[in-house]
């Protein structure tokens, strides 16, 4: 019996002894971990204060920026105000110079009626001898020379005379596109490319006579014939005029861009108007000659300001 109760007690102690050295193990364990998540926690702790030293810092950065963007929209606001009174004083004031330009055109214009303009070169180069204004339009100017009277066109004028009488370009296109409506009508219908004087002596076919140039009746069917013949070529001679006066100009300052909407330039577009003007005239100038041999006197034959 001693010897199984001395058994169980040293199987007591191993157990026990066994027990202490797998506590101390865990213990030891649980120790490290603790360690381990210790370094951890303060690694993030350090980050943590890191990180909020950054937000703090953006939170100012963003409230300074804000600040910056409510002083930019009061800003905007002040401009946005400015510019919109600076829009009305412009705008005052463009009208202001419209009106002043107006009367400074009109009272320029018609001190400069019956001016010498001595021998008149233009930049087409033709020259017109003791040339003097008769009248100053929104086209350009009209004169009398010694061998008639002419319109130039603006463009075909020297600097110093457009910049004396101050033309606007849109001005006179507008003129001159619906001079060229008023005439394209009845020319178009009056005298077709292709014909013949022969084919317009029929009434249908050419424009009628204007109350001045019927003031003189005609003595016979021929006579009316040869008189709407004279103004259907007037006509055409006075659109050809100003379109090849125009490709004249555009081609005289060397440019040699294609004409808007076509691929003609407006030196091929100035010799082809050249052209056809020349024919025109000639036309023209057989139509008068058959008038004036049945009426001399007729006012059709009269030079108009064209010096047709």
């Amino acid at each position: 019996m001693a010897g199984v109760g001395l058994s169980l007690v040293i199987d007591g102690r191993l157990n026990y002894s066994s027990g202490v050295v797998k506590k101390q193990r865990e213990i030891n364990l649980e120790a490290l971990e603790l360690e381990h998540l210790t370094a951890w926690h303060s690694e993030r702790s350090h980050l943590l204060n890191e990180s909020e030293l950054k937000l703090q810092k953006g939170a100012a950065t963003n409230g300074g920026i804000l600040g910056e963007l409510k002083n930019l929209h009061q800003r905007q606001a002040v401009l946005e105000e400015m510019r919109r009174e600076l829009g009305k004083r412009i705008f005052s004031l463009e009208d202001a110079f419209s009106h002043y330009r107006a009367g400074y055109r009109r009272k320029i214009w018609l001190a400069a009626v019956g001016e010498n303009l001595g021998n008149l070169k233009v930049r087409s180069g033709r020259e017109y001898k003791q040339a003097a204004i008769t009248r100053v339009t929104d086209v350009g100017l009209e004169i009398r020379h010694e061998d008639g009277i002419a319109r130039i066109q603006a463009p075909d004028l020297d600097s110093k005379l457009q910049d004396r009488f101050q033309w606007s370009d849109e001005e006179r296109r507008q003129v001159l596109g619906q001079e060229h409506q008023d005439l394209e009508g009845n020319a178009n219908e009056a005298i077709p490319d292709n014909s013949t004087p022969a084919d317009w002596t029929s009434k249908s076919s050419v424009p009628e006579v204007s109350r001045f140039q019927t003031e003189i009746a005609p003595d016979s069917a021929e006579v009316a014939a040869l008189r709407r013949l004279v103004v259907a070529w007037r006509v055409k001679v006075n659109l050809l005029s100003g379109e090849h006066q125009e490709a004249m100009s555009r081609a005289g300052y060397g440019s040699q861009s294609s004409v808007p909407g076509s691929l003609e330039t407006w030196s091929a577009r100035a010799s082809r108007l050249g052209k056809a003007l020349a024919r025109a005239q000639g036309e023209l100038a057989v139509a008068k000659a058959r008038l004036a041999v049945d009426a001399p006197s007729d006012p059709l034959l009269r030079p108009s300001l064209q010096g047709l």
